[in-house]
């Protein structure tokens, strides 16, 4: 099952995503304090994806549960590279549930989510 952002935001109000590439460096990366040179092995970009989510009902959020609350999922979004809608692999995260009355809806909350592939291969 897919996570896709276009088909979720006609029924849950999804109202922004950002996707940031996010820089993975081997661990013999550093900054040599002596010449101030930054050295080390450039592993790849993996995506952070943040996903704004606006008011939402029981149902909307237990929806939004089910697709996100998992070790690890796809996710249709909108890439700001190449402005394609790809699907990519991220890790889960729990959702924030927070309400002020018992009848209310969920306030609005972000997501973030950690990509587990290298971005520059799914371009």
């Amino acid at each position: 099952m897919i996570c896709d952002l276009e088909e979720l935001s006609k029924t849950i109000p999804i109202t922004a995503h950002t996707d940031t590439p996010q820089d993975n460096w081997a661990d013999d990366t550093g900054r040599n304090s002596n010449n101030a040179t930054f050295s080390g092995t450039f592993i790849c970009y993996t995506t952070q994806l943040v996903i704004e989510v606006g008011e939402t009902t029981q149902k909307q959020m237990t929806t939004l549960k089910k697709y996100i609350q998992k070790p690890i999922f796809s996710v249709r979004y909108l890439n700001s590279d190449n402005g394609k809608w790809i699907t990519e692999k991220f890790y889960g995260t729990p959702i924030p549930a927070k309400k002020d009355y018992w009848g209310g809806k969920y306030k609005s909350f972000s997501i973030t989510l950690t990509g587990v592939e290298a971005r520059d291969e799914l371009l």
